[in-house]
């Protein structure tokens, strides 16, 4: 039997791949990715992965 939490679950789940989806079809991300990857021993980010980044972006689209 689903409980209402599984449902909630999986539609958080589901708007969070719609978010994702829209971060990876804005061409600004495309930019922000190759900054972040030619100038990460720069700005000391060298632990930083790009899945972190989106994690972050996707998370902040959410509370918008």
């Amino acid at each position: 039997m689903i409980t209402e939490e599984d449902l909630s679950s999986k539609n958080n789940q589901i708007e969070k791949d719609q978010r994702r989806l829209s971060l990876l079809k804005d061409p600004n991300y495309g930019i922000v990715l190759c900054f972040l990857e030619k100038f990460r021993s720069v700005i000391d980010l060298p632990n930083y992965s790009l899945q972190r980044l989106e994690d972050h972006l996707v998370n902040y689209q959410e509370r918008s």
